[in-house]
């Protein structure tokens, strides 16, 4: 059985840029940790705006149903009164349809 025997300094410098000081290990780890930071920073940042989108769509939706609901009861034409009964089942279709990725 055959068993090779590494150095620890070679491990290091294979690990470790040349000039293997601590003030390069320590500026790797900052920038490591600076890069993870922001990463999380973004993703939370795109998932807040994501579901504030799906809220504000939500939102418009329904005042629009309410709105249809009002323009029903509130108008005498009959063509109005179809229009929005017609649609009405449309509108909140596509608001169940809505969800955030």
């Amino acid at each position: 059985m055959y068993m090779m025997v590494v150095p620890s300094h070679r491990v290091e410098s294979a690990l470790w840029p040349s000039g293997n000081t601590l003030a390069q290990r320590s500026g790797v780890v900052v920038v490591v940790v600076a890069v993870v930071v922001v990463e999380v920073i973004v993703a939370v940042v795109v998932v807040a705006v994501v579901v504030v989108v799906a809220v504000v769509v939500v939102i418009v939706a329904f005042v629009v149903v309410v709105v249809m609901i009002v323009v029903v009861f509130s108008s005498n034409s009959s063509v109005i009164r179809g229009l929005s009964v017609a649609a009405a089942p449309l509108v909140v279709h596509a608001v169940l349809q809505i969800k955030p990725e």
